[in-house]
């Protein structure tokens, strides 16, 4: 399937740890042979790095998954059971330093976007209550009905998992309301969420008993969380716009430097673009990708060679040219200084804007 069947809609990005994650879960379960995981591995998750997807990949990849395996959207919920605690960046480191599982759960909805930037996920603790609210940030209706039912089942499910996950608590939601139809096997579901689940519900929520939740707590680490809580804040203040194409697009060009100069071609299948679409979008806002690209570029330098910590060789390579030469031109036409002055400490140089 090509994924530039979604190109209509606006790109909203993935962390690529959502989807190592699915396909770490994938082999675990074992429900393709190592061949198989393989090619989806090659196909959906190649950027690496820091970057980040389009969710149409994750939607493309959700459908893959429930035409290459044995059942239907349940796979969601039963590849959320094989799912490690390690697979999710710094949200989970932050949630590993969370004293009390509502501390844990707020935190999870504070920085779920860094997730999964289309989401968005809601605690309402009222009474002896706790509530946990998850829905997509815009109309997916039009995305492939099994693939959305695979993704939320395994949304839900990671949520409902954060208790034994991180907290080593058996503990299971009072109950729990699904907006996807009931899938054909139900274990991993029952297992999951307890047997109080209802189905094709106008949203999706989970309700814990508050206490039950205010009962399960460990020794906090609050210089550990402090400091991952403002990496965590950093972050989200960086996340794009998922209607500003330049800024996107920048965001994935940062992940894709090291090594080689990223194609507009690469760029725009990881956003589920046409390189023709893309191409357009950029015109349309008054730029093209070898400026966003220069861009990056520029800026990124300028953080490599201040910082001196990196040889000239090293920060080459991490921008992606293919000689030293090329870097030190850029340099120059970006500063107006060769890079061992860019590199002199502030009083001793004067740097030109990068336009």
């Amino acid at each position: 399937m090509r994924l530039s069947r979604f190109s209509a809609f606006p790109p909203v990005s993935v962390s690529h740890v959502v989807m190592e994650a699915v396909l770490d879960a994938l082999a675990s379960a074992k429900l393709l042979d190592q061949k198989g995981v393989a090619a989806l591995r090659m196909r959906f998750a190649s950027t690496g790095g820091a970057g980040r997807h389009s969710d149409r990949a994750l939607i493309s990849l959700w459908e893959a998954i429930v035409g290459m395996t044995p059942g239907d959207h349940g796979v969601g919920a039963l590849l959320a059971s094989r799912a490690g605690d390690t697979a999710w960046g710094v949200v989970g480191e932050v949630l590993r330093r969370t004293s009390t599982l509502i501390q844990a759960y707020t935190q999870m909805a504070r920085y779920s976007r860094l997730v999964h930037q289309g989401l968005s996920i809601t605690i309402e603790v009222s009474g002896n209550s706790a509530i946990l609210r998850y829905q997509q940030a815009r109309d997916c209706s039009r995305y492939p009905g099994s693939a959305l039912a695979a993704g939320e089942l395994w949304a839900m499910a990671n949520l409902a998992l954060i208790p034994r996950r991180w907290f080593d608590a058996a503990l299971r939601p009072l109950s729990a309301e699904l907006s996807c139809a009931a899938p054909a096997s139900m274990g991993a579901v029952t297992e999951i969420f307890g047997p109080m689940v209802s189905f094709n519900s106008d949203r999706s929520t989970l309700v814990y008993d508050r206490r039950e939740l205010e009962r399960v707590q460990r020794q906090p680490e609050p210089r550990v969380l402090e400091f991952l809580s403002a990496l965590a804040e950093r972050e989200l203040e960086e996340l794009p716009p998922a209607d500003d194409i330049r800024a996107v697009v920048a965001a994935e060009l940062r992940g894709r430097l090291v090594g080689g100069a990223p194609t507009i071609d690469a760029v725009a299948r990881s956003l589920g673009l046409s390189t023709r679409t893309l191409q357009r979008r950029l015109s349309e806002v008054g730029t093209t990708f070898a400026v966003i690209l220069d861009d990056v570029r520029g800026r990124r330098a300028a953080q490599l060679i201040q910082s001196r910590t990196r040889s000239l060789g090293e920060i080459t390579y991490m921008l992606g040219y293919s000689e030293q030469a090329a870097l030190s031109r850029a340099v120059r036409r970006w500063f107006g200084v060769s890079p061992s002055k860019l590199a002199l400490p502030p009083p001793e140089r004067k740097l030109c804007q990068i336009s």
